[in-house]
């Protein structure tokens, strides 16, 4: 029979083996409409559809096993040329600092000295201009001549508020933040004749010490500046 079906979708003959009751001819030539029948069979030509029709069907369950072994063989090929790739980036790394490393970079020292109003030190030895009346900024000049800012914390507050502490050649152990000259006393300490004296306040009615000046937290009674000699501490 001649093919006389429009160009959208043309009849093709195909090879199938169909089954068929005993007794009757065995058909394995049958026509079907175009794009009917499995992947392996030939595609319409490109060249002759106008209408550029090529649709497969899908009872063509055949299909996806090949399908599935084409990407399967496609990755293969393409797994060394992508795995050496992926292996020569560099590991990127989220570091955190933690309190350890803090701690570690804060650099823990002792300085021996007195505290001094760093303007007018300026202003002695190198004729910084001051204000009539300027704020005192108080700092820690050591033996060797180095200066320190100091940070007025609950333990350093006797440096700022007492005169007396600013009279008298200090022992102080704190920490100098990192890429700073600013020191943070923790432990003050006096030398006195030689010898290392503990410094604190201190209200006889309570029997209570403390580190700043002021009244007593307990009964709100006045304190006492206490310089107590240490035995077995070297200046």
């Amino acid at each position: 029979m001649a093919e006389n079906s429009p160009t959208f979708q043309r009849w093709g003959s195909t090879v199938n083996g169909v089954q068929v009751p005993k007794g009757r001819l065995t058909v394995r030539i049958i026509s079907r409409p175009f794009g009917t029948y499995c992947a392996w069979m030939r595609d319409p030509n490109v060249e002759i559809e106008t209408l550029g029709y090529c649709h497969k069907s899908l009872r063509a369950k055949d299909c996806i096993p090949l399908a599935l072994a084409f990407l399967t063989c496609v990755a293969f090929l393409l797994l060394p040329i992508v795995a050496p790739t992926a292996t020569n980036q560099p590991s990127q790394k989220l570091t955190v600092p933690s309190s350890a490393q803090t701690a570690t970079a804060t650099q823990l020292v002792q300085l021996r000295g007195k505290v001094i109003c760093l303007a007018e030190e300026m202003n002695r030895l190198h004729q910084a201009s001051l204000p009539t009346g300027h704020e005192h900024i108080y700092g820690f000049k050591t033996a060797e001549g180095k200066y320190y800012t100091l940070l007025r914390t609950k333990f350093s507050e006797a440096l700022f508020a007492d005169q007396r502490f600013r009279e008298k050649e200090l022992v102080i152990k704190g920490r100098v933040f990192p890429d700073t000259q600013i020191f943070e006393p923790t432990i003050i300490r006096s030398i006195h004749n030689g010898v290392v004296h503990d410094l604190y306040y201190y209200c006889d009615i309570c029997d209570i010490q403390a580190v700043a000046p002021g009244p007593c937290e307990c009964c709100q009674g006045p304190t006492e500046l206490i310089e107590k000699p240490l035995d077995g501490f070297a200046p």
